[in-house]
């Protein structure tokens, strides 16, 4: 099968590699597309994420779909040869503490993630345990499970802070988490949504996802332009999604007492000054979302209701053999790339 095989830092390359086959309990997918994360671009560039560096070989891809092409030993029934599916990457154990009360993202012996720790879906094939396989309903496209990991993160996100009819919520970043977390304020019944950030291409998406203000932070500034928009009360929510060092500083400044706070970045270099004196003054609920956990069945039937549009937040489709430069563009921010994504197998529907 061809796959797209990292070399070094900065490359990354199409080769044939023989298909993998399922193990016990595991299926195989033939993978529609795959999004490309800013994870994904740490690796690229041949930096860490946690303590893991990419290996010479390896895979990427963990945002994925596709349909099932073959299952091993001891899979359910209910997956089937032929169904149209969606991916969670996030592996643990099974067996200790923390993913016996369903933390899987926090095993104990350390998760494997797909596309990060073992081969992923940039490539035409590839497999996955079982319990991390979820169908997906007609109405919800190929290119929608494409982008379904990052949205089932924000879902997660509301869950462990309540998003509450009524709020105002400012969305620090302008990734494609950002525009999924416009779309579900919108859809829970929020009152203004604020989008932040430096890049004017992709404000101008928010506003098409329903972004009720924008502030390009390159041009204005971020506390008096949230002030003036919340009558010097603050946000309600603060959904931080840009793990800079100015926003991570930012996120309690615009913040309304008694705020809740959600941050979804993964900052890649140590974050400085940040006064925790706001967040005991201001009363706030701070939380974190580490990963999708437990919410990829919550967030297919929320997709499935139309009131979100996955698919709005794809700027750009690369064919595989084009993964060197989709990888460029990302890393880069060139032509105006919101989100982007390969596309393996287009016949696929």
């Amino acid at each position: 099968m061809r796959a797209a095989l990292y070399q070094a830092a900065g490359s990354i390359q199409v080769g044939d590699v023989p298909p993998p086959r399922p193990g016990k309990g595991e299926v195989q997918i033939r993978v529609h597309s795959c999004g490309i994360c800013g994870t994904d671009i740490h690796l690229f560039r041949g930096m860490k994420v946690g303590a893991f560096s990419a290996r010479p070989g390896l895979i990427f891809g963990h945002e994925f779909g596709g349909i099932v092409t073959m299952v091993g030993e001891e899979v359910p029934a209910e997956i089937a040869v032929g169904n149209r599916v969606v991916v969670e990457p996030n592996i643990g154990c099974g067996k200790c503490k923390s993913c016996l009360a369903g933390n899987y993202v926090l095993c104990e012996h350390g998760q494997r993630i797909i596309g990060i720790h073992r081969n992923g879906a940039f490539a035409e094939y590839t497999v996955a345990p079982h319990e991390k396989v979820f169908a997906i309903p007609p109405g919800v496209s190929m290119a929608a499970a494409s982008v379904l990991e990052p949205f089932a993160i924000c879902v997660y996100g509301i869950l462990r802070a309540p998003l509450l009819p009524g709020d105002v919520v400012a969305i620090l970043g302008t990734g494609v988490s950002a525009h999924h977390f416009t779309m579900l304020a919108k859809a829970c019944g929020c009152s203004k949504v604020i989008l932040a950030g430096p890049n004017e291409a992709r404000l101008s998406l928010g506003r098409k996802l329903g972004a009720d203000v924008t502030i390009n932070t390159r041009e204005k500034d971020l506390v008096e332009e949230v002030m003036q928009e919340t009558g010097g009360r603050g946000a309600d929510y603060v959904f931080e999604a840009a793990g800079v060092q100015q926003s991570l500083q930012n996120m309690v400044k615009i913040a309304a007492n008694r705020a809740r706070i959600c941050m979804y970045s993964v900052p890649v270099e140590p974050v400085h000054d940040v006064n925790f004196a706001d967040f005991l003054f201001k009363d706030v609920t701070f939380v974190t979302a580490c990963g999708a956990q437990n919410t990829f069945p919550r967030a297919i039937r929320i997709a499935a209701t139309g009131k979100v549009n996955l698919e709005g937040v794809i700027t750009h489709a690369f064919a595989l053999d084009e993964i060197q430069k989709a990888f460029e563009v990302v890393d880069q921010r060139l032509d105006g790339v919101g989100k982007a994504v390969v596309v393996v197998n287009p016949d696929i529907r």
